[in-house]
């Protein structure tokens, strides 16, 4: 019995150092998907007390069809049929006030709570400008180490400004693949139990403002001077200059 325990103890033990290894958290929850926010801590931000209401209207007929040249021998298929051969599982259409489409699959609705992933980055490129509006942020000609404290003096940081991060010209190497959690970057920012460690082990591959390269590390540096320049969670500010005017 006694032997018994003591091998419960240590799996357990293992089974806690496993859970805090990016490598092994990867290979456990597999390749991202739209349900990840049950994995994580979530901060709840509340909606507006009146909220806006697209008005409903529909896609012009030469819209539902896609080319898909691409994905098959076909010039044009349904706009559904591409959905759904690609698994889609929500799928809007908006312009300016309007709903012009809305397509949802798989057991999912309205109402199904799902991870936005990328749209995330629109959201703090948004915030960005209402920071650069209010003055937090003098300008987009800032290096970024004006606000972040992770990069040597001469490790080429410095010379990094808020724009490059923008438009994904930063010139930092990093590896976006959600295939490999071996070689991956965007993996040990996913699953990660230390952030700032990763950012602060982050290396340029080109010189800023030369190369476009589009990957996450650019949001995620964004989404931390947001944070020391407004002074608030990034979430808490998404809330009160965004969220609740819609």
């Amino acid at each position: 019995m006694g032997h018994t325990r003591i091998l419960a103890c240590l799996s357990f033990l293992v089974l806690i150092v496993l859970m805090s290894c990016t490598t092994y958290r990867s290979v456990f929850y597999n390749l991202a998907n739209q349900d990840d926010y049950r994995k994580f801590d979530n901060k709840k931000i509340a909606p507006a007390e009146a909220a806006f209401h697209f008005t409903e209207s529909s896609l012009p007929d030469k819209y539902l069809y896609v080319d898909d040249r691409f994905g098959s021998k076909q010039a044009a298929v349904p706009l559904e049929e591409f959905l759904e051969a690609r698994k889609n599982v929500a799928f809007l259409v908006f312009r300016n006030d309007s709903l012009l489409f809305e397509k949802y699959a798989f057991g999912y609705d309205r109402e199904t709570f799902m991870t936005s992933f990328s749209i995330a980055k629109s959201f703090v490129s948004l915030l960005v400008g209402i920071a650069l509006e209010e003055g937090a942020i003098e300008g987009v000609e800032e290096p970024i180490t004006n606000y972040l404290p992770y990069f040597e003096p001469g490790s080429g940081f410095e010379n990094i400004q808020i724009k490059h991060l923008l438009n994904h010209t930063s010139g930092i190497a990093f590896n976006e693949s959600y295939i490999n959690p071996f070689a991956s970057d965007v993996a040990k920012f996913y699953y990660g139990p230390d952030i700032d460690k990763i950012i602060s082990q982050l290396r340029l591959e080109e010189p800023p403002g030369t190369f476009f390269h589009y990957h996450s590390a650019n949001t995620q540096l964004l989404s931390m001077i947001l944070t020391e320049a407004v002074g608030q969670a990034l979430s808490a500010y998404f809330h009160n200059k965004i969220w609740q005017k819609i």
